[in-house]
């Protein structure tokens, strides 16, 4: 996908068979780079709304303020972390972003990423 165009491609729910059930995967990948990411993955009765939306808003943010394509995924991972396990804890399904505003900030749990290996 990036040889047709694209420099970036933020890939915010990956399939793996190879991962734990209760973990969700993430991709970011750019000409020169590639990183996997997870999180964990919570037992929604109804699965939320927007964390797709959050996903790229947090992504874009952080590479506006000057983050590595590397930083800005881990801090996406952690912040949208804390906003979904908000949001399960209040047995909702509507994004609790109020609730969860400070660790979008500053994220109290961190999830690091490993360079993407690829494959045929």
């Amino acid at each position: 996908v990036i040889a047709r165009g694209p420099k970036l491609m933020l890939v915010k729910h990956l399939l793996d068979r190879n991962s734990p059930a209760d973990r969700f995967n993430m991709l970011v990948v750019t000409e020169r780079e590639a990183w996997m990411g997870q999180r964990p993955l919570y037992p929604f009765a109804r699965q939320p709304v927007g964390v797709g939306d959050l996903t790229s808003a947090v992504f874009v943010a952080r590479t506006l303020l000057g983050d590595s394509i590397r930083a800005a995924f881990e801090h996406t991972l952690a912040a949208v972390n804390a906003v979904v396990k908000a949001t399960w804890q209040a047995g909702r399904y509507e994004l609790e972003l109020v609730a969860a505003q400070n660790e979008i900030a500053q994220p109290r749990e961190w999830f690091d990423a490993w360079v993407a290996e690829e494959t045929a």
